[in-house]
């Protein structure tokens, strides 16, 4: 690989470090005290496993190997998009935490910010006999068809991504986030007073252009006068751009935002807390009702993080299924998440009344969707 790519080694967030294989322009290495500290952690676990060489229960011992088996997986995951983004990447390295503490598995995390590093990693994580590359958006699907047949051994596994390349190593998962965009609109229209609603994106693709539509389907179901105006803010990275076109919206009379926009949507929300009267985030794909409790009305979580470990959880158990996997309301992996903590930074018990009416409402429509009775389709029209 020529180009460097940034390796965060899940145990100690190291940046800057080169792949196996690849050469080393200098990049940054963990600070000495960091390192210091990992192996005096080794070393206390050294003597406690030697203090207790005991024999050990059955159940406990097969327990253990099991484990082991697991560990020995090499799993990779290549993101084109930085982590802290409160969004879909601190989703999934959520699940890598959990993937570590459940199965001792550590996965290997890249930033490929550069798309010619893209197909770089890729390669390289393959040609160094990994088990499992996991790849994070469209952007990959050209990478991945290109080199997956040529490590039939090495399971390919694109998050967020609708081709089937019709490989039996490779498995893709898209999500029908319109369905818990619908649920989203139904619970914005109730805590809306002006009917006009925002959505600000990061990007516009069909998925996000159809998420739009299913919003406002499902406000147009409490407030048939309801209408949404979508800002594409042209980034996921960019929480000065968030704010400044959540003030514009704020400034068009919007009282509800709908966010598509990962770490841009930090600056929407700030736009909210400071606007003179309520407003409200919708936000997505991570929890953010902690940044702002009267203001954080819910998070669509598309289900990155949950996909990652329950594949994880498949692989180990011996399972995996290639092809396009959809992910949705029905099978739990999309959700519309709400806050039993909403406004407990200061709200009135008339708003806090207000808002556990509005999620009753939202939560019966979720229920229809599981059932059948309301299906929302896949609507990427210009509205």
């Amino acid at each position: 690989m020529k180009k460097k790519l940034a390796i965060l080694l899940t145990t100690v967030l190291v940046f800057g470090m080169t792949l196996t294989g690849c050469g080393n322009d200098g990049g940054a290495a963990a600070p000495a005290d960091d390192g210091q500290k990992v192996e005096e952690d080794a070393g206390d676990a050294k003597d406690e496993e030697d203090a207790g060489d005991t024999e050990q229960p059955a159940d406990t011992e097969e327990e253990n190997e099991g484990t082991s088996e697991a560990s020995e997986l090499k799993v990779a995951f290549i993101t084109p998009q930085a982590t802290g983004d409160n969004g879909p990447v601190d989703d999934i390295m959520l699940a890598v935490d959990r993937v570590k503490n459940d199965y001792g598995i550590e996965v290997q995390v890249v930033e490929a910010l550069d798309t010619t590093d893209q197909e770089d990693a890729v390669r390289s994580f393959a040609t160094e006999g990994y088990d499992v590359i996991f790849t994070l958006f469209q952007q990959f699907v050209e990478p991945v068809r290109k080199i997956a047949p040529d490590y039939p051994d090495t399971k390919f596994v694109m998050i967020y991504a609708t081709d089937d390349l019709s490989m039996d190593n490779v498995v893709a998962y898209a999500y029908d986030a319109w369905e818990t965009s619908y649920a989203a609109g139904v619970l914005a229209a109730s805590m809306s007073e002006s009917g006009i609603l925002g959505n600000v994106v990061g990007y516009e693709d069909d998925t996000i252009i159809a998420n739009s539509n299913a919003f406002l389907a499902g406000a147009q179901t409490v407030n048939p006068n309801a209408t949404v105006k979508r800002i594409n803010a042209a980034s996921f990275e960019d929480p000065a751009k968030g704010k400044e076109v959540g003030n514009q919206l704020i400034a068009d009379g919007a009282d509800v935002i709908f966010t598509d926009a990962a770490r841009t949507s930090l600056g929407v929300i700030e736009a909210a807390q400071e606007a003179s009267g309520d407003v409200f985030i919708i936000g997505d794909n991570a929890d953010h009702s902690a940044l702002a409790p009267s203001a954080v009305i819910g998070d669509n979580i598309y289900g990155y993080g949950n996909t990652l470990y329950n594949q994880i959880s498949d692989i180990v158990a011996g399972k995996f299924e290639s092809g396009v996997i959809v992910c949705s309301v029905g099978n739990g992996i999309s959700v519309l998440q709400t806050y039993d903590n909403f406004g407990s930074d200061g709200a009135s018990d008339e708003l806090k009344s207000k808002y556990t009416a509005a999620v009753e409402a939202t939560n019966a429509v979720i229920e229809q969707i599981k059932n059948g009775e309301v299906t929302v389709e896949k609507d990427t029209s210009a509205k």
